[in-house]
């Protein structure tokens, strides 16, 4: 093709030259004709590559070249690789999410065990943290978060295991806590504060010493002990204790186990007392 393009430009231009220096009519029409198979030839030759050739009053020749060709199945091979590569990516991204969530159920478990085992030991920041995971659903475990906190604050063993007490004489208990003088009921309270976060039996004989014996002292300021004792103690147990002896000493008899309850009655009715 490039020896037939050669061949057909130096013709195209021979006979052009020849026609045009000889006295012969219509020379335009021949010079047209005569770049119009210049140029043909020329694109024979450069075949293998992508032109553009615009003729004056003639037109525009476009090629299709064998090296756009070529370049086009080069381009469409690289595509086909970068989209294969981009499907291993995503299958990577994919196994790499899958890893990160069960690493953080995992890590939640291990959360939420070691969170439960605290609250069944009278943890009670522990036992707050069960009923806040039970509200929220994107903990993995907010349902068991749930039924244990609920387990835990529907425990009534307490009444039975303090019955005794309860049922001894004022002289007993003040001689159980060493209290024959009477403190005040601030001294009481240093004392009770005084008792180590690991010993709420011993922070339970206590509130029902002073909520229930020592009638001496003002109901106000024993409720008021209480109350304190179900806002900020750190052992359920205790602050449970409180909310039991608190409605026993007060005129309704609402769920003791509502700590909500307690306080909103207090703050609407701390003037009655």
């Amino acid at each position: 093709m490039e020896i037939l393009g050669i061949l057909l430009s130096l013709i195209a231009l021979i006979g052009g030259g020849w026609y045009v220096t000889s006295k012969k009519p219509y020379k335009p029409y021949a010079i047209s004709i005569c770049l119009i198979a210049v140029f043909f030839g020329i694109f024979l030759i450069i075949q293998d590559r992508v032109i553009e050739i615009s003729v004056n009053k003639v037109g525009t020749i476009k090629a299709a070249a064998k090296a756009a060709i070529e370049d086009a199945e080069a381009i469409s091979k690289i595509k086909r690789r970068v989209e294969n590569q981009s499907a291993t990516i995503d299958l990577i991204a994919q196994k790499a999410n899958s890893l990160e969530n069960k690493t953080k159920k995992i890590d939640q478990l291990l959360l939420f065990t070691s969170t439960l085992i605290s609250a069944q030991n009278d943890d009670r920041k522990s036992f707050n943290q069960l009923y806040a995971w039970s509200c929220d659903y994107s903990f993995a475990y907010h349902i068991e978060a749930g039924e244990h906190w609920k387990k835990l604050r529907d425990d009534a063993s307490i009444i039975d295991e303090f019955s005794h007490f309860r049922k001894s004489s004022i002289t007993q208990c003040a001689e159980i806590l060493n209290d024959k003088s009477r403190k005040p009921i601030k001294g009481l309270i240093e004392q009770y504060r005084k008792i180590p976060s690991h010993s709420p039996f011993l922070k339970c004989v206590y509130i029902i010493y002073i909520a229930d014996k020592r009638t001496d002292i003002p109901k106000k300021e024993r409720l008021a002990f209480l109350i304190d004792i179900i806002k900020s103690d750190s052992s359920l147990k205790a602050a449970k204790c409180a909310g039991w002896r608190f409605w026993a000493n007060t005129t309704p008899r609402e769920d003791w186990l509502d700590e909500n309850k307690i306080l909103n009655y207090w703050e609407e009715n701390v003037e009655n007392y």
